[in-house]
């Protein structure tokens, strides 16, 4: 699903090939080779503290097709509520934070719910792409059901042709495009793969092999035989009588 939003957006500063990590994959990598500096991006910030119940709101400032969009600011009249008082949200463009104050940064604001960057790349994660689970047991991810028909725009091409896009969609378009564009990020990529290949290059071959011949353990434990190329483990060999 994204890869086709990301062919259909022209997101910006996006080379080709370019390795997406998610956020779990940088998190596994930072345990085993620390970044030398810390990882920053540059991109808007929504400050809204506290949140109104009676608001729905989006970051915006997305990308598509060389433009950006802007997201929805909609107010809603509740019965009990005093609407906000003037300003009480504001945007931060080009905002150089830390990944992850990115992250914890404010997405969406649906009726007095927070929605975070970290839970849309969840709830996309899980819901719209894998399927992890249908029950939505956070309250931002039972935000995003409720409003999921009103997290949508519709813009109007040149030609004259009705596109209809989703909000969610879009915010993973902006964050994207905000972890390619930085460069921390990038030089930290380029590390872990200068990295790897020094461990690579490290690992005898008659392991590289031993690794690659060795059955899987479906295999052990369905009785197939070792390949003859490797042989039986010594361990094993020595107490077979």
């Amino acid at each position: 699903m994204v890869s086709v939003i990301l062919a259909a957006s022209g997101v910006p500063n996006v080379p080709a090939g370019f390795p997406m990590l998610c956020e779990r994959d940088l998190f596994n990598a930072g345990r085993i080779r620390p970044p030398h500096a810390e990882l920053r991006v540059q991109a808007r910030m929504l400050d809204f503290n506290p949140i109104h119940p009676a608001v729905l709101l989006s970051c915006g400032n997305y990308p598509w097709a060389g433009d950006r969009l802007e997201g929805i600011a909609a107010e809603f009249s509740i019965k009990g509520i005093a609407p906000p008082p003037p300003g009480a949200w504001a945007y931060r463009d080009d905002a150089d934070v830390s990944l992850s104050d990115y992250l914890e940064g404010l997405a969406f604001s649906i009726l007095g719910t927070p929605v975070r960057r970290r839970e849309v790349v969840k709830y996309v994660g899980d819901k719209k792409s894998a399927h992890v689970s249908d029950r939505r047991k956070h309250e931002s991810e039972q935000a995003i059901d409720r409003a999921w028909s009103h997290l949508s725009m519709t813009i109007v091409s040149s030609e004259g042709e009705q596109v209809q896009l989703n909000l969610v969609y879009l915010e993973i378009l902006a964050l994207i495009e905000a972890i390619a564009s930085s460069p921390s990020i990038s030089a930290y990529i380029g590390d872990l793969d200068k990295w790897m290949e020094t461990q690579r290059s490290s690992i005898p071959t008659r392991s590289r092999r031993w690794a690659s011949q060795s059955p899987s353990p479906r295999a052990r434990s369905s009785g197939r035989e070792w390949p003859r190329s490797v042989g039986p483990c010594p361990r094993a060999a020595s107490s077979v009588r």
